[in-house]
């Protein structure tokens, strides 16, 4: 062979020809599309439908242009390059969307599949790495060993890879009815009706905080010691309370209503229970309170229409308008972590934190859908300031975002950037500073019952026991003014206490003529007393299912040694 003939030979092994680059490419670009822009966002909405607060027709539209413009793209990019470089995107590319289907075949049982599956995220993100290295390792044999039938094996990769996803979108659309249906579709919600009204005789306000562990409080006063004395004057600190659970489901619910979670029903049908069988809720309505419950949607409650004959802030839902922009958005950031398990612990926080799935869309109602927004708060409260209401008796009940994470807020309750557990503390005590400032000026604070508390301390895990993962207890702080406080300052308590004892302390610090025996006052507990309170751990399983660590605690919460693992059940319901 001549060496005019061996170069023309060469040259042809080392190029595509512009049918086989044309092919590969755009294979590569409508399985990179197809995936991340088309597969991804309609299969997550199928199988997580009721958690979102929007339909898939609502943005199909963008869903099909989002992919129509990436294919277009990455086809055009990919034509620029010759046949070295563009075996190594090739490569690469499939490698991700291989592993990616390997490992929510397998061990990620199919993430975002069935609700938010969850698993560790240090297993995950090692388990998806060792199996992107063997996927890339073997493709890379491959295109090493098949040399010019390389372009054959890249083409039935991507022609199998769109085959196994289109088959599970029919499935998708055979069996789910998810194409109009979603989360929005309520008849009620709780609205900001009265949020800033007072009675001019009797009150209870009762300050719900997430996560409000007693270590944001000792940050505090370590500091300044009497930080919290100069706001809460009247008040006793409880510094040895416990939660009843460890999240914010079910531990809200049963904080307003009294009704504990036993653990054998979905969420929807413990709302419904709580709400509408709670004997301290119908017990302040026969006593004429007018009942104003200021909580946000999804983990406090489900459809408000269950609090439609006792709660006066209830207000009726007609429709939602979708922000298409934000959702596809969103969507497209649960595609991408969703492909990439190592982004997994992003993907959950976005997933649920700060009611992001519930403010993608507004719902259409005449008064305004009440969010914990802590900065919004403060400054209608500074505005507008409290009022006087109608009624004789007002019951006034606002969940906070308070202590938890993220923190954007400051010392001056203003929205930041970034903050720190510190500085938010003391910003939410500001909101609360003022509110009690303003009750003071209107003369109702002296014959007002108020209650400071969180929904539960710091939890330390959500995957192990309790025990194996913290040296020490958590307690949750909790304090209360009684009615004509005859103290001065803030008093503290070190009795054994649990935020279970917070509605008989409200009952007995009212007079509220009771159905049922509801316990004793926090103010009737002796602070030697061995009284053992009782505790639930949520922990998930690898099957994205609840188990409830049941543990008793007697003396010092604070001392580990002193829980006691009771039981551990599975409850075989979903993860919440």
């Amino acid at each position: 062979m001549s060496d005019k003939k061996i170069a023309k030979s060469r040259t042809k092994m080392n190029k595509y020809t512009t049918k086989e680059k044309v092919l590969i490419s755009a294979l590569v670009s409508f399985v990179f599309s197809f995936i991340i822009f088309l597969f991804n966002p309609i299969d997550i909405v199928a199988n997580n439908a009721q958690e979102f607060s929007f339909a898939l027709s609502d943005i199909i539209g963008g869903v099909l242009l989002s992919f129509f413009a990436s294919f277009a793209i990455l086809f055009a990019v990919l034509m620029i390059f010759n046949k070295y470089i563009l075996n190594i995107i090739t490569s690469l590319l499939l490698s991700v969307f291989i592993s990616d289907y390997i490992y929510n075949l397998t061990v990620g049982k199919g993430t975002l599949v069935s609700g938010d599956v969850r698993i560790d995220y240090g297993k995950s993100t090692t388990i998806f790495l060792i199996i992107i290295i063997a996927v890339a390792y073997a493709l890379f044999l491959a295109g090493v060993l098949l040399k010019n039938k390389w372009k054959n094996v890249c083409a039935f990769i991507c022609v199998l890879l769109i085959a196994m996803n289109s088959a599970t979108l029919v499935s998708d659309f055979a069996t789910k009815d998810f194409v109009n249906k979603n989360g929005t579709t309520i008849n009620y919600a709780l609205s900001e009706k009265n949020l800033f009204g007072v009675s001019k005789k009797e009150n209870i306000v009762y300050f719900l905080f997430d996560r409000f562990d007693t270590k944001y409080y000792d940050e505090v006063v370590n500091d300044n010691p009497n930080y919290f004395s100069k706001s809460l004057d009247g008040f006793t600190y409880f510094d040895n309370a416990v939660s009843t659970f460890s999240r914010t489901y079910p531990a809200v619910a049963g904080l307003i209503t009294g009704v504990t979670y036993d653990g054998n029903t979905s969420s929807n049908e413990y709302f419904k229970k709580a709400y509408t069988t709670s004997p301290f809720l119908k017990d302040l309505k026969s006593n004429g309170y007018e009942i104003n419950i200021y909580a946000d949607r999804y983990y406090e409650y489900s459809d408000a229409e269950c609090f439609k004959d006792t709660v006066s802030n209830a207000t009726k839902i007609n429709g939602y308008t979708p922000d298409k922009t934000n959702i596809l958005k969103y969507l497209l950031s649960l595609s991408d972590a969703r492909t990439i398990a190592c982004k997994m612990p992003t993907l959950l926080f976005k997933h649920t934190a700060n009611g992001t799935v519930l403010t993608l869309s507004k719902l259409n109602s005449k008064d305004k859908i009440y969010h914990d927004d802590d900065a919004e708060l403060y400054k209608n409260l500074k505005s507008s300031g409290l009022h006087y209401t109608n009624s004789d008796k007002n019951y006034t009940f606002i969940y906070l975002h308070g202590t938890h994470s993220p923190y954007t807020l400051d010392a001056d309750a203003q929205r930041v950037k970034a903050s720190t557990s510190k500085e938010q503390t003391i910003g939410s005590f500001k909101i609360i500073a003022d509110y009690v400032d303003q009750m003071k000026k209107l003369g109702v604070y002296d014959n007002s019952t108020i209650v400071i508390t969180g929904d539960h301390g710091y939890p330390y895990t959500d995957t192990e026991p309790l025990l194996e993962s913290t040296d020490t207890g958590t307690k949750t702080a909790v304090f209360v003014k009684p009615k004509s406080s005859k103290t001065s300052g803030l008093s503290v308590s070190h009795a054994p206490a649990s935020v279970a004892d917070i509605i008989p302390t409200i009952v007995k610090d009212t007079g509220i003529k009771a159905s049922t025996d509801y316990g004793e006052s926090l103010f009737d507990i002796a602070q030697d007393s061995a009284r053992e309170r009782i505790y639930y751990h949520s922990r998930l399983t690898g099957n994205s299912k609840l188990i409830l660590d049941k543990y008793t605690i007697t003396g010092d919460a604070a001392n580990i040694k002193n829980w006691k693992l009771e039981e551990s059940r599975d409850t075989n319901q979903a993860w919440y």
